[in-house]
């Protein structure tokens, strides 16, 4: 294989590992929710969209695994049961960019040695600890 060759397939690479690390932003915003989610507590983050029925009260709240967010149960004046739950958007969409970073990652580290870039694994250790972080702190409530 060609000098250049080399060059150009490094460089591919390269911006590989930089598209998997701009994956990575997803992570940080699901763990920014997560903590808007339930900074206080899961209760007291709890607001019913009904709020101007007198009769409901709240039941339970939880911090939740999967989706990463809060689950709220209400009790309405009428015995009926509302349940709302937060942060299943953020979490499908972080869900997705953590498989495209461990897609990227196996890609790359099929690679021949030569053109490996030295910070391959690097997103996907950053995704693996965010995840871990996100679901200590959610079992933690």
């Amino acid at each position: 294989m060609s000098e250049t060759q080399r060059d150009q397939r490094s460089g591919k690479l390269v911006t590989l590992m930089a598209v998997a690390w701009i994956l990575t932003v997803p992570l940080f915003l699901l763990l920014g929710s997560q903590f808007l989610d339930i900074r206080e507590n899961a209760s007291s983050r709890c607001i019913h969209s009904d709020g101007a029925n007198p009769d409901s009260r709240l039941l339970a709240a939880d911090a939740t695994v999967f989706p990463i967010g809060r689950r709220c149960e209400w009790l309405l004046g009428d015995r009926q049961t509302l349940v709302t739950q937060t942060g299943l958007l953020v979490t499908i969409v972080a869900c997705a960019a953590t498989a495209c970073v461990l897609a990227l990652t196996i890609y790359t580290a099929r690679q021949p040695r030569f053109a490996r870039p030295r910070a391959m694994y690097g997103p996907l250790i950053v995704s693996v600890a965010i995840w871990s972080v996100l679901i200590y702190v959610a079992a933690s409530f």
